[in-house]
């Protein structure tokens, strides 16, 4: 491994294929989704939504699509949204999806623009629901102070691996996180970067020069960190990207943290449940219920069950997890990542919700417990091949429990359906182990909060 390149700047085309990753969570969901549930392709793309290119349209980029899709989700899940207009938005949403891959992104802006409009109008919300990217803040250093320290605290933290062996290198974990994360900072920077609308860059540097302050007095400023944070774990010492919160204002359980795993569909990342999904509802959820949750970025590679055990471990190295209440939830590409881990590591995880996708069950499969979330309306995958599928698995004995989400599509149900997952993945525990109790009340933190990401 050369740990060297983990401290330089992400290279442009890194930074486009991460923004595009992060950019395009519903718009490519179908391809993978398709592929690997074995389902067939959804119906030819609606005339009515396909218009002739209009040489006037201005191009649409990645970000803009990202910034689109953000905004429908808070005029959406901001108040309660008639039922007529939720299957229509629904729909209408999913049908842009389709249109996605004809290559017309400036179209898809303005269809899911227009949803966004048609909620905001019939429930008179402000403007201010939508929200706007992340402002730097009118006071601390200026941004170029805060830069020059960052790398000035990387090429220290760089200058003390010389004539370190390899494993000493991996065994200093806090300047192993801190490097990747400083590498994970340099997309803030990058003008048209996806991260350069969900954060500070002034603020994480900040926090990144804090991090380093404690690591030279000794401290892992990641062990038992509250709140947000966005950081790696790691394969086989390879650094991979995740997005984890840990409850700011309880203490853990006696018998440690449980654990919710939540994995994205295809062409989204690590910020998909954390910016997305019902706005980040995941993290109240694991507030209000006190569990850690850790969305990393994957892919359909990431279905091999070591990747499961790499990030279990990396978690539990700063974290007490209770390993009796490990759970996983995935949407559409990670629903079938989250059955693939299911089978693969069934005696190690209490439950699992997989959410408009599932992959193929079997009557030979052994698998935890497991909800199926088949949306009517979803457009990509047929809900009725979700629910025969799980339906006859249940019959042959497998531990499968389906439900139908009425006036819902493949990716605003996400947001809808999440807190009745949550609890009923939270009623599990593995089999053999005492059943779940109750969550304690939360209650304010003497110690120090969780900075921001």
């Amino acid at each position: 491994m050369n740990t060297r390149t983990m401290v330089g700047r992400v290279s442009q085309p890194a930074i486009q294929l991460a923004v595009a990753a992060v950019a395009l969570p519903l718009f490519s969901a179908f391809a993978a989704a398709a592929g690997i549930c074995g389902e067939t392709p959804p119906p030819t793309i609606p005339a009515a939504s396909v218009q002739p290119p209009e040489a006037a349209r201005p191009r649409a980029t990645a970000t803009d699509l990202a910034r689109a899709y953000i905004e429908l989700e808070r005029a959406f899940f901001a108040a309660p949204v008639e039922w007529e207009l939720c299957r229509e938005v629904n729909i209408a949403f999913d049908d842009a999806s389709k249109l996605f891959f004809t290559g017309d992104f400036a179209r898809v802006v303005e269809i899911v623009n227009a949803q966004t409009a048609r909620i905001m109008e019939a429930n008179a919300l402000d403007a201010g629901v939508l929200g706007t990217p992340t402002a730097p803040a009118n006071e601390g250093r200026p941004l170029s102070e805060v830069r020059v320290r960052v790398e000035i605290a990387a090429m220290m933290i760089d200058a003390t691996k010389h004539g370190r062996s390899e494993q000493d290198i991996r065994d200093d974990r806090s300047a192993f996180i801190w490097t990747e994360r400083h590498s994970l900072w340099s997309r803030v920077g990058v003008e048209g970067s996806i991260e350069s609308h969900l954060f500070d860059e002034r603020a994480l540097g900040d926090i990144l020069c804090e991090e380093y302050d404690d690591i030279t007095r000794g401290q892992c400023p990641y062990t038992h960190h509250r709140g947000d944070l966005w950081r790696p774990f790691f394969i086989d010492d390879q650094p991979a990207p995740m997005r984890l919160f840990c409850p700011e204002n309880r203490e853990p359980p006696a018998a440690g943290w449980p654990l919710v795993i939540a994995l994205h569909g295809a062409g989204g990342n690590e910020h998909m449940f954390f910016a997305a999904y019902g706005v980040g509802r995941i993290k109240q959820l694991a507030e209000q219920h006190g569990f850690v949750v850790a969305c990393p970025q994957n892919s359909p590679f990431s279905a091999q069950a070591s990747i499961f055990d790499a990030l279990v471990e990396s978690i539990a190295l700063d974290y007490p997890i209770d390993r009796s209440r490990i759970y996983l939830v995935g949407h559409s590409m990670g629903a079938a990542v989250a059955m693939a881990w299911s089978k693969g590591r069934h005696e190690k995880i209490a439950a699992s919700a997989l959410i408009a996708g599932a992959g193929r069950l079997s009557p030979r499969d052994t698998l935890p417990p497991t909800l199926v979330i088949a949306p009517e309306l979803d457009g990509l995958i047929a809900a009725k091949s979700i629910i025969d599928n799980a339906e006859r698995a249940a019959a042959a004995g497998v531990k499968v429990e389906v439900r139908e989400i009425k006036d819902y599509g493949h990716t605003l149900v996400v947001g809808h359906v999440l807190p009745e997952v949550i609890e009923w993945l939270l009623n599990h525990t593995r089999e053999g182990d005492a059943p779940a109790p109750p969550a304690p009340p939360a209650s304010p933190r003497t110690a120090e909060q969780g900075a921001a990401p």
